[in-house]
């Protein structure tokens, strides 16, 4: 939305100085034009000699159209020095500011004030407040954030699901407070439900090449009862946040800080969606299956055993699973009957719902335990769920076959002890690999134990010991040393050559290497034959050299020949 006048213009409501109770004080409206709903500063600041104890808290008087918010209180000290006749004068000032918050809560223009500090006037301003900003689109007033309830119907069958979505749209980014809830809301003759997620705002552009923010809230409805309904108005609290700044130059004028120049414009705002009609009609008497228990359009029936084959008198669980867009737990449940010779325990139910393509989905896993008590192949009856659907305004009935289960006779207690005692007779030679292989299996846990300890102690050994870490950071060396350029400034060549060589010493020496001198250094390394020492000790001096003047710097391959010794 376009800009009204200028923003942060920090209209001086007085500017006036009150000098008495020994402090100044002034008082500043941020703006003179804001809109509805914005949260605008008044600055309020005083400045005294002292620690600023006997300075009390300004007081404004407010129009009807302007409410107060918080005040944030600040303060800061200065200290003067002044040298006169050889005599040191030391002044300490402390600056007090209070930042009011004030909000727009009408059209109209209004008087902010007078601003009194210590019964002491400031001073008063006006700022204006307007209604909205013109529409970049179609040039007329809007708020800054539009909402609508959008249907997809607005007829439908009693428990039937209605998808809606709460749409927001502005043309400046923005936020809002408090998601509402959708049962609260919409709960009067209506079961409802919404994603528990939280929408994000999106953008979209529009025709004229510009963009605007959009912000779906999603849910559905269940009507449950016949009749004419109207969605109730919906009232959404959102806020906006933008940085405004000013021309430095006009903040310079007016006697600011132009570096400081600008404000945050916090504007706190209420859209509201409009009502909508809706016509709710009964189901139908007519074609009514006797499954039928208020399911409303679209599912799906299975059926399954977990088993084939039991023995009477074994549990085997049955499987009935349903799902589809209608109400969760009110849409009915699968309809089958046990046959004789069957015991059916009581079902236990699994409820669960998930959103699809912006339509609620639920599902229910029945599982119904079942015992026969006699052998034979049982034919299960079919699984049966009637339902209405809404699309062809007509009954329908799912029918299922339940796959037929195959009984086994149960087995006598004298058979079952028979078999067990039956077990327990061993022979002599089946004893002995039963000791055989229990000593065996030790034998084989031992040595799978000396096996991994053997492991342990050679990787420590070829990763943990010192002769290990040194050969991994002698590689780390050479790998930096082949990155050290050839040419370009001699002085970083040199200090680049001087770390390696001063990390290769630490191995060789000893970490207090790196506070020796060169000849301090030769008389560590007894075991370096006579033709290393020199040339470590020419390397070192060369190093030196470019270090100092700047010349070129050695020859980095006696380095490399260092690296190389393991």
């Amino acid at each position: 939305m376009a800009r009204i006048g200028r923003l942060f213009a920090f209209v001086a409501l007085a500017s006036s100085l009150a000098l008495a109770a020994g402090y100044q004080a002034s008082a500043q409206l941020s703006t003179d034009r804001v809109q509805a709903g914005e949260t605008f500063p008044l600055i309020v600041q005083a400045q005294t000699e002292g620690d600023a104890k006997e300075i009390p808290d300004p007081q404004v008087q407010l129009p009807a159209g302007i409410t107060k918010g918080g005040v944030h209180k600040s303060q800061g000290s200065s200290t003067s020095i002044q040298i006169i006749n050889f005599q040191m004068t030391k002044k300490v000032f402390t600056t007090v500011t209070w930042q009011i918050d004030l909000r727009a809560v009408k059209t109209g223009t209004w008087t902010v004030g007078p601003v009194t500090l210590g019964g002491k006037n400031l001073g008063q301003g006006q700022v204006t407040v307007t209604a909205g900003r013109p529409d970049p689109v179609t040039g007329k007033i809007s708020h800054d954030v539009t909402a609508a309830t959008l249907v997809g119907k607005r007829s439908a069958y009693v428990g039937q699901q209605i998808p809606f979505t709460w749409r927001l749209e502005a043309t400046r980014p923005f936020q809002v407070k408090k998601f509402p809830d959708v049962r609260s809301i919409l709960g009067n003759g209506f079961w409802s439900a919404a994603p528990d997620t939280q929408p994000r705002l999106q953008v979209v552009g529009l025709g004229n090449g510009g963009r605007k923010g959009r912000l779906d809230i999603p849910g559905s409805l269940f009507p449950l009862r016949a009749g004419s309904f109207r969605l109730p108005v919906t009232s959404l609290n959102y806020q906006i946040v933008e940085q405004e700044a000013v021309d430095p130059f006009q903040a310079l004028m007016a006697g600011l800080d132009p570096f400081a120049a600008g404000r945050t414009r916090v504007i706190d705002g209420t859209a509201s969606t409009q009502a909508v009609p809706l016509q709710v009609r009964a189901l139908p008497e007519k074609g009514r299956p006797a499954s039928f228990q208020g399911g409303v359009g679209t599912f799906t029936l299975k059926a399954h055993l977990e088993k084939d084959t039991v023995r009477a008198g074994e549990g085997v669980n049955l499987v009935l699973s349903l799902e589809g867009d209608g109400q969760p737990q009110g849409s009915g449940n699968p309809v089958w009957e046990a046959p004789k010779g069957v015991e059916a325990y009581p079902p236990e139910d699994k409820w669960s719902q998930a959103w699809k393509s912006g339509r609620l989905w639920a599902s229910l896993e029945r599982r119904i335990v079942l015992v026969p008590d006699q052998a034979g192949t049982l034919k299960l009856p079919s699984a049966r769920f009637g339902y209405f659907d809404p699309a062809a305004g007509e009954y329908r009935e799912l029918t299922v076959e339940v796959p037929a289960l195959r009984v086994l006779p149960a087995l006598h207690k004298a058979d079952a002890a028979k078999g067990a005692s039956s077990g327990q007779e061993l022979s002599g030679r089946d004893r002995f690999w039963i000791i055989f292989g229990k000593v065996s299996a030790v034998l084989w846990g031992l040595l799978l134990c000396a096996g991994l300890a053997w492991a342990i102690f050679v990787l420590v050994r070829r990763y943990a010991s010192p002769a290990a870490r040194r050969r991994r950071a002698l590689v780390r060396l050479r790998h930096e040393l082949s990155k050290i350029p050839r040419g370009g400034d001699s002085r970083l060549r040199a200090r680049l050559l001087r770390s390696l060589l001063t990390d290769f010493l630490v191995w060789e020496v000893g970490e207090h290497s790196r506070g020796l001198t060169l000849q301090e250094t030769l008389e560590a390394l007894p075991a370096w034959s006579e033709e290393l020492r020199e040339g470590l000790s020419g390397f070192w001096k060369d190093l030196d050299a470019a270090e100092f003047a700047g010349v070129e710097p050695p020859d980095p391959a006696f380095l490399a020949t260092l690296l190389s010794r393991d």
